[in-house]
């Protein structure tokens, strides 16, 4: 586990790879989703 990474929304973990240098942060949830009137309509 790397260090804790503050954001807007609070405090988030994730993975150092050693062999490929590579921070990964999963399961992040980042909007709501399109629901009811608001689905297959633009952004």
């Amino acid at each position: 586990m790397t260090s804790p990474v503050m954001t807007a929304t609070g405090k988030v973990s994730g993975t150092h790879d050693e062999g490929t240098g590579v921070h990964s942060f999963k399961g992040i949830p980042f909007a709501a989703p399109p629901v009811g009137d608001l689905r297959w309509q633009a952004p």
